[in-house]
């Protein structure tokens, strides 16, 4: 009995002794990982141009907390959570820490923070007046009854370069993604016009300009990722979408593309495709060498939408790989611009908000439906037609005949099914091969020998309305300026004299000063 005990008692001290080396083992790991990401990071680089930002996603949360808390003592370098789980955006990393992280067991994926731009097409020196919307009209949308039957509306996000609040364009919520531009007014932000434009033809409301948007019934939301050169690091957009998926919106306008895959894109895209977001993206523009279609169009959970002109052809500069899904007006568009006048802008990011418009009246007839209902309703009512050339066929959105079949095909409708040859839109096609539109170029040196108007004499012309605004974005540049240029002129960003001069919304009632300013000049 006692040889028992005392076995007994020799087995408890061994196993005592062996979980506690096991923990102080496991501590010591966790510990040294640690240290590893910390000399990782602090690692110097002495090549400034090699440095550049990564997205790392991690396997689990455990491994997200100590990347973050590695970066805390890294001087000049910054660690941004893109979303509440996996993904990080490292700062000023050469791609040797990049590779050294890479390699580590823990984390899944180290990538380059790449560069996607909006998908238009610049005509610079072109003057463009175009009397009416066509567009509307190729896409059967002109004469549409658009009184929501149901009593939600449905949440449209617009990730671009943010919508100018005010005018004809009912913005629900504005957000600023671009970490510099946190005090510039949702009045002016959007520096460049696209996303203003795109929004236009989504939900104008037609009162204060010339242009009818297709269902002004949206709940709209701005999410501005795209700066003064439309364009946005990767990880700006993921950080957008998930911004979507916590906040229930119903359908995510994307105008932007990049030619270069990435997996943390690709994750974030499926994430929300399942959570039930329709996406809707632009296939983009040729430019002599890119003849694919970008993402995150690519992306299967994607709509690929493709450019048409007046008369129904596929334009130029459009992709046109048979991974694009449908096509819409996106050639000579008449939409909004800036101070409440109108614009004419050419490319596939404004082929997607014909799409996304059509996807809204569809989608409020009854907001259980799935966002895969609302695709493939999209595409079996669409127009077909074929490239004389190729003899390639393409489909051209069809909003009234969509909404014609909408019963029936929800009646029969099966995600596994094919409905092409069962609901095809055998009515022809409305095109107008006499757009009413004029073009007038000049050139803006005087070395070329043709002269040209002076700044003076297009600015009262250009700030109330014309398609070429180049007058109206030195205005709105020179509003925003002070706001975002915190490092080079301080005082100014501070606003400690005069902020309601230009707009320091957050420190002032910009409303309140505008009508006291103009009652002065009166």
């Amino acid at each position: 009995m006692y040889k028992k005990i005392k076995r007994y008692i020799f087995a408890m001290i061994c196993f005592t002794v062996v979980f506690k080396s096991f923990a102080v083992c496991s501590a010591s790991s966790e510990e040294s990982n640690l240290k590893k990401y910390e000399r990782i990071i602090k690692q110097e680089n002495k090549n400034e141009e090699d440095k550049k930002d990564y997205i790392v996603i991690t396997k689990d949360v455990k491994d997200k907390k100590e990347i973050l808390e590695a970066y805390k003592d890294a001087d000049e370098k910054n660690c941004i959570e893109v979303n509440k789980s996996d993904t990080l955006l490292l700062e000023d990393l050469s791609a040797e820490q990049a590779d050294m992280l890479e390699n580590m067991n823990d984390l899944l994926i180290v990538e380059e923070d790449g560069i996607v731009c909006a998908n238009k097409v610049e005509e610079e020196d072109v003057k463009t007046v175009i009397d009416e919307e066509w567009n509307i009209e190729m896409i059967n949308a002109d004469n549409l009854d658009l009184q929501s039957e149901g009593n939600s509306r449905v949440k449209v996000a617009i990730i671009d370069s943010g919508v100018d609040i005010g005018g004809d364009i009912p913005v629900y919520r504005s957000i600023n993604f671009i970490p510099e531009e946190e005090n510039v007014s949702p009045l002016f932000c959007d520096t460049t016009g696209h996303g203003t434009s795109v929004a236009g033809i989504i939900a104008s409301l037609g009162e204060e300009s010339n242009v009818k948007g297709i269902n002004p019934n949206v709940e709209l939301y701005s999410l501005k990722v795209l700066d003064d050169n439309n364009t946005s690091p990767v990880s700006r957009i993921i950080e957008a979408i998930y911004w979507c998926i916590d906040n229930d919106i119903n359908i995510i306008n994307m105008s932007f593309g990049t030619p270069n895959y990435s997996v943390a894109l690709k994750n974030v895209v499926r994430e929300a495709y399942d959570k039930g977001i329709l996406m809707i993206a632009s296939a983009g523009n040729t430019n002599g060498s890119q003849y694919k279609t970008e993402y995150p169009a690519a992306f299967g959970e994607v709509i690929a939408v493709g450019s048409v002109n007046s008369i129904g052809e596929v334009s130029g500069y459009s992709i046109k790989e048979p991974i694009v899904e449908i096509y819409a007006p996106g050639e000579l568009i008449k939409t909004t611009g800036y101070f409440k006048g109108d614009m004419i802008v050419s490319g596939t990011s404004f082929s997607v908000p014909h799409i996304v418009g059509i996807a809204s009246l569809l989608w409020e007839k009854d907001m259980t439906c799935s966002n895969q209902f609302i695709r493939e309703l999209i595409k079996v009512s669409a127009n077909e037609c074929v490239d004389d050339n190729s003899g390639k066929s393409y489909r051209i959105a069809d909003a009234e005949y969509a909404l014609k079949i909408y019963e029936q095909f929800k009646e029969t409708y099966d995600n596994n099914k094919n409905y092409k040859d069962i609901y095809n839109d055998n009515e022809k096609l409305e095109i107008d091969d006499s757009v009413n539109y004029v073009e007038g170029r000049w050139y803006s040196s005087l070395s070329k020998g043709i002269g040209h108007k002076t700044l003076a004499d297009n600015a009262a012309e250009e700030v109330l309305g014309t398609t070429n605004s180049t007058i109206a974005k030195i205005v709105k540049r020179g509003a925003t300026y002070p706001d975002k240029n915190k490092n080079e002129y301080y005082t100014l960003y501070g606003m400690t004299n005069n902020p309601q001069w230009h707009g320091n919304f957050k420190k002032t009632n910009y409303f309140a000063c505008y009508i006291y300013a103009t009652k002065l000049a009166i």
